[in-house]
């Protein structure tokens, strides 16, 4: 078990059994059938779709590993000195005698 990994072993192996069903129901002759053996679909379509699905699944899983890959990075921005500006006195002193009674008749 150290030395395989058994995930992909399983999959080989679930391939390989399909494919000997698949091969041992087109070896067996058509002539004795029942009306239900003789509707059934073509196994090769079943595999068809199971390894489309299979394929769909891989590629989702490689997406989803690039995600969650990229999900932990941070862009930070450098800290910056913020100068205080402070309002000149002068320009205050101007502005209090102002009033909007003042300003609307202006």
């Amino acid at each position: 078990m150290k030395e395989m990994d058994l995930e992909v072993t399983s999959e080989f192996i679930v391939i390989a059994a399909t494919l000997l069903e698949i091969k041992s129901k087109m070896l067996l002759p058509k002539g004795d059938m029942d009306k239900e053996e003789a509707e059934e679909e073509d196994p090769r379509k079943d595999l068809i779709i199971k390894l489309i699905e299979y394929k769909k699944f891989k590629l989702v899983a490689d997406f989803l590993k690039i995600k969650e890959e990229t999900v932990g990075i941070m862009f930070s921005k450098k800290p910056e000195i913020i100068e205080d500006k402070k309002i000149k006195q002068s320009n205050i002193d101007i502005l209090q005698d102002i009033t909007i009674l003042k300003l609307f008749n202006i």
